[in-house]
């Protein structure tokens, strides 16, 4: 404003001193001098007003401005406070170890447990429920606790069988092969295993003989497949045991380790309080096999008595006109060292003395070691002549063969 009105002026002073006129200048707008001069007075403004004009006219003090300035960059203006959205709450799926997590959306008690080679903070961490120096450890069959696929603690599934008690979700998972209300349970013969789980194999099971009664479960061999399965074995020897076998009466004494058929099975166990209908005698190494069914239910019993030798013997009358007997007859001198000679388990004929147990004749020897008398090839040796089936009689006392009994 104020270097317009200085040319205004200068321009006032030239046409001024040289007299009024009327002629245009250069660039007027046609105003005469008198009319220039009413225009310039009327401003009423001395140079000193108009330069202190034009600061006051802004109207705005430097306090004024900084004011302004400050207030306009304020923070709370700005909004970043107010309307920033928050962080998200941390979830077991959201890929961070975060919240209590033990490790990445595992651990922690709210998230699921972490699998093995997780960090955890103790066992409840741990799908194996196994926190070793702070890593979750792999489920073993011996770490005390019941993981992966263990129906019972170290026991079933994948582990060794359960013993009875133990909870299961199978046969499979039970020594005894019987699962009853997802608990192991013993069953009282092969032939109840059978019942329950027809699809068991034949192997080694666990057998409460007396129910209820005082004996404990005992482990023997089940056939689950020959002539319908469910059989319960009381005894698997073979022909070269030594004489000191003598003591061990069939279905009466127990001994060795149940184990299916082979030269090297050498297991009896008592059979006193099972029930069963059906008896057989077999030889593994022929084969061959002989079977009675009794009359009526049968059970076995822990009665016994004293043969004409001094041996103990036991008789079971099946009602057919036969029995089956175990024991020994011979003496000491005839058995000493061929215990073939003697097999203590046989079918013989109910008017056969008992005092004989399995002899036919009373003599000395029985069976294998007595040709003349026919007690293997005839029919009062009913095991001789059915089982081993030997024109020779005698074959057997130099070659290994493998026998046994079972019940049903």
């Amino acid at each position: 404003m104020r270097s317009s009105l200085h040319v205004c002026v200068a321009v006032w002073f030239l046409v001024g001193c040289g007299g009024s006129t009327t002629e245009p200048i250069e660039g007027d707008s046609g105003r005469d001098d008198a009319s220039l001069d009413t225009a310039v007075a009327d401003t009423g403004v001395a140079d000193s007003a108009i330069a202190d004009s034009a600061v006051a006219d802004t109207g705005v003090a430097d306090s004024a401005i900084a004011d302004t300035a400050v207030a306009d960059t304020a923070v709370a203006d700005t909004g970043i406070v107010d309307t920033a959205p928050e962080a998200p709450a941390p979830t077991c799926t959201d890929g961070s170890k975060n919240g209590g997590e033990t490790d990445v959306d595992c651990g922690g008690g709210t998230c699921p447990k972490c699998p093995t080679g997780k960090s955890c903070g103790g066992v409840a961490d741990c799908e194996s429920a196994v926190c070793t120096s702070g890593v979750c450890a792999a489920a073993t069959c011996s770490d005390g606790v019941k993981n992966g696929t263990e129906t019972d603690v170290d026991c079933g599934g994948a582990c060794p069988s359960c013993e009875i008690g133990k909870k299961c979700s199978g046969a499979g998972d039970c020594a005894t092969g019987m699962c009853t209300a997802s608990t192991c349970a013993a069953a009282t013969a092969c032939s109840a295993l059978k019942a329950a789980s027809p699809a068991l194999p034949s192997g080694v099971y666990l057998v409460d003989l007396d129910g209820a009664g005082s004996r404990a479960p005992v482990a023997t061999y089940c056939d689950m497949t020959t002539d319908g399965g469910g059989w319960t074995y009381g005894m698997i020897v073979n022909t070269v045991t030594t004489s000191a076998t003598r003591s061990r009466l069939a279905g009466i004494t127990t001994f060795g380790v149940a184990a299916a058929p082979s030269p090297s099975t050498e297991f009896g166990i008592d059979l006193t309080g099972i029930k069963f209908r059906d008896v057989r005698i077999d030889n593994f190494t022929k084969p061959g096999s002989v079977k009675h069914t009794a009359t009526a239910e049968v059970t076995w019993d822990a009665t016994t008595y004293t043969g004409a030798t001094g041996y103990v013997g036991k008789r079971l009358v099946l009602g057919d006109g036969w029995d089956l007997r175990a024991g020994y007859y011979g003496n000491g001198a005839d058995c000493t060292n061929l215990a073939n000679v003697n097999i203590p388990i046989c079918f013989t004929e109910s008017s056969n003395p008992t005092s004989w147990i399995c002899d036919t004749d009373g003599n000395g020897l029985q069976g294998m070691g007595d040709c003349s008398a026919g007690e293997l090839c005839g029919a009062g040796f009913y095991y001789g002549k059915k089982v081993w089936r030997d024109t020779t009689c005698t074959s057997y006392l130099t070659t290994t063969a493998v026998y046994g009994f079972a019940v049903r």
